[in-house]
């Protein structure tokens, strides 16, 4: 699980670092919330069920991360 934590974290970092932002201003939004806009509803999808595993695996994280904290808080003492 830890391994899996840190190469998603990478994989973020990395998606951050090569993402360049838009020079075109035809293709840019026009404010900072029109690059928000909500997808269309898919009525194939289950969001119920995507919401239950989004929740699963952020409990999952969070433990994770009380486990890292309390260890470093170990050592630290």
């Amino acid at each position: 699980m830890k391994d899996d934590f840190f190469d998603i974290v990478k994989d973020i970092q990395a998606d951050i670092q090569t993402h360049k932002p838009t020079k075109d201003p035809s293709t840019a939004a026009a404010s900072p919330l029109e690059a928000l806009k909500m997808p269309e509803y898919d009525p194939k999808k289950s969001y119920d069920a995507e919401f239950y595993n989004l929740f699963i695996w952020n409990q999952q994280l969070l433990e994770q991360v009380e486990k890292e904290a309390y260890e470093r808080n170990e050592i630290i003492q």
